[in-house]
């Protein structure tokens, strides 16, 4: 894959400003009042189109240039860590708007279900705790905004397995995914968008298949602007730009172009100012306000009296302070210091899967080559030392 611009200019303050518009969106919705909206979708509709385009812009050079051990680690230690602090802070702060007697609660088998949610895509969500919640405009509800998080692991597990075919098969990757928005995007504009969703993937109950191809197509379509050059960048803004003037009218038409149009604008920003060195100044917390807004609202929400009128002013302000210390400690604490496992644990992961096909090789009689292919490049294992290089894995 063409590396068009190293990572540089203002994709950080893109996620953070999309992380923002989502609470400001949800801010709104939770207080039971009506979203605002820009051409296309609320703000916060817009800013999860925005999130997985910017994803894929940089997911997809990541699975082609790096091992696959090495691109599992760094997914799973951005998603992970800080996802499952956020889960388990969620299940401590809900104890103080149960309806239920705090013992009750903690004892409750769904109370601690809820920690699942810290491995998304592989089941299907918790979606709330015993008596927290169950009134109010978003109900049973501790935390709403996760549910997007297992599509964007199915993305991620999509364009690794074509980044096994090296840039040719992200690019195979991109026109699938084109080809399976397109079918489902002229039935939507038909009016069947809700029974199209209403369909989840074989052997899963939780990935419908409307939302596979809003967000796999926003994904590839990142992919697609990874190598775009300046040229086409602007020329997709211009179309889409001009498609949404003339059919901004037609709310679903509007939506799948806000995918073209809001998307390569955030890229274009992204690699043509520089608004990460005044901004964020490296300091990346945009996951980290996405995943503890919610809950910061919801009991922000219950708190304040007349949170939908008068007093709503404070209710935004608690939320929003609430939140942004949460994803601030959430950075400096869990999240930065897991991104600093990134190469010891490709390195363990790679010596243990190199391991596991040497201990097949060796039931095989095949060899060291499998072995070799799925470790690093070029570094052999012995079949006859195996099983202690899986022990010196297992205890790295």
């Amino acid at each position: 894959m063409t590396d068009v611009h190293p990572r540089s200019g203002s994709f950080d303050t893109i996620r953070l400003l999309a992380a923002l518009m989502v609470l400001h969106s949800h801010m709104f919705a939770l207080a039971g009042l009506d979203q605002p909206t820009l051409p296309g979708g609320s703000y916060g509709a817009i800013a999860v189109v925005i999130f997985f385009v910017v994803s894929g812009y940089w997911v997809s050079r990541s699975a082609v240039q790096r091992s696959l051990a090495a691109y599992a680690s760094a997914r799973a230690l951005r998603i992970v860590p800080g996802l499952a602090v956020c889960c388990a802070v969620t299940v401590l702060a809900c104890a103080l708007a149960t309806s239920l007697p705090v013992n009750d609660y903690l004892r409750h088998p769904k109370t601690w279900a809820y920690l699942w949610n810290a491995v998304p895509f592989f089941h299907v969500p918790v979606l709330g705790m015993p008596g927290v919640f169950e009134d109010g405009a978003v109900k049973d509800a501790p935390n709403g905004s996760l549910w997007t998080l297992r599509y964007e692991v199915m993305c991620y597990v999509l364009v690794a397995l074509a980044a096994v075919f090296g840039p040719k098969g992200v690019r195979a990757f991109v026109a699938a995914a084109a080809i399976f928005g397109l079918a489902v995007a002229a039935q939507a504009l038909g009016g069947a968008f809700d029974a199209i969703n209403a369909r989840y993937v074989v052997l899963t109950d939780f990935l419908q298949v409307g939302w596979i191809a809003m967000f796999v197509g926003a994904f590839a379509f990142g992919a697609w602007l990874q190598e775009a050059d300046e040229r086409r960048l602007r020329q997709a803004i211009g179309v889409s730009a001009a498609a949404m003037l003339l059919g901004h009218h037609d709310a679903t038409f509007a939506q799948v172009i806000s995918i073209f149009l809001y998307g390569s604008v955030a890229v274009w920003v992204g690699r043509n100012l520089n608004l990460d060195r005044r901004v964020t100044r490296g300091q990346d917390i945009s996951y980290g306000v996405y995943i503890y807004a919610f809950p910061c609202q919801q009991l922000a929400v219950r708190w304040i009296p007349e949170a939908a009128g008068a007093g709503f002013l404070t209710y935004y302000a608690v939320a929003l302070g609430g939140t942004v210390v949460l994803a601030w400690l959430s950075w400096v604490l869990v999240e930065r210091p897991a991104l600093r496992l990134k190469g010891p644990a490709a390195g363990a992961l790679e010596r243990l899967t190199a391991a596991v096909a040497g201990r097949w090789e060796v039931r095989s009689g095949n060899g060291g080559d499998l072995a070799q292919q799925a470790g690093r490049p070029g570094a052999l294992v012995d079949p006859i030392d195996a099983d202690a290089v899986l022990r010196r894995s297992a205890g790295h």
